[in-house]
């Protein structure tokens, strides 16, 4: 029976022997495995915060960008205000000229717009404004251009701040202080901006 207790001790500690060396190799292998999980996370966590500080400069750029682009766009509402703001104020002047300079533009326009036959409409504060003697002014003033002087003052008045419209039968041609203005708009602007801007 020795013998089988030695075959069985030896067994035994073969079977230790085994299982040491297994657990030994076991364990540096989990070592390793850890260790590789380690540098893998490190790596990932190095990626994703550099893709983050990417993403954060790219969005920061963006913001930038579109904070940029607001900031013009509203300057360039302000300017658009003052440009309009100083187009109604060209008007408002035009408008509150004394009564004979007024008259005597409205002649000169008149004169230089009228073909000779037509009626000149007002608004109703200039019809109230001007002298009795302004049609007969214009027809002068269109005698000495050599035109026939025939204009007649319209019953009725348009609502407009200030100028006329010539009406020729069921054309109206409108030299109101709007209008023009409106007309000449793109060529006065660029001359606007020019003053007030640079």
């Amino acid at each position: 029976m020795a013998g089988a207790d030695n075959l069985r001790n030896k067994i035994l500690s073969d079977a230790r022997a085994t299982a040491d060396t297994n657990i030994t190799q076991a364990r540096r292998e989990a070592e390793n495995i850890v260790l590789k999980a380690r540098e893998e996370a490190q790596t990932l966590h190095g990626s994703l915060v550099a893709r983050a500080e990417r993403d954060a400069s790219e969005r920061e750029k963006r913001l930038i960008s579109v904070a940029e682009l607001e900031g013009r766009k509203d300057r360039l509402a302000v300017k658009q205000r003052l440009i309009e703001s100083l187009f109604e104020r060209a008007i408002q002047i035009l408008c509150e000229k004394p009564d004979d300079e007024y008259e005597a533009m409205l002649v000169d326009m008149i004169a230089g717009a009228a073909s000779g036959g037509e009626e000149v409409v007002l608004s109703g504060g200039d019809r109230a404004r001007l002298s009795d003697g302004f049609i007969r002014a214009a027809n002068a003033a269109l005698a000495a251009k050599g035109k026939p002087g025939k204009l007649t003052l319209a019953g009725d008045a348009k609502p407009i701040k200030g100028g006329f419209v010539l009406r020729s039968g069921l054309v109206e041609v409108n030299n109101s202080f709007e209008a023009i203005v409106k007309m000449q708009k793109d060529n006065l602007e660029s001359l606007a901006v020019k003053m007030l801007f640079n």
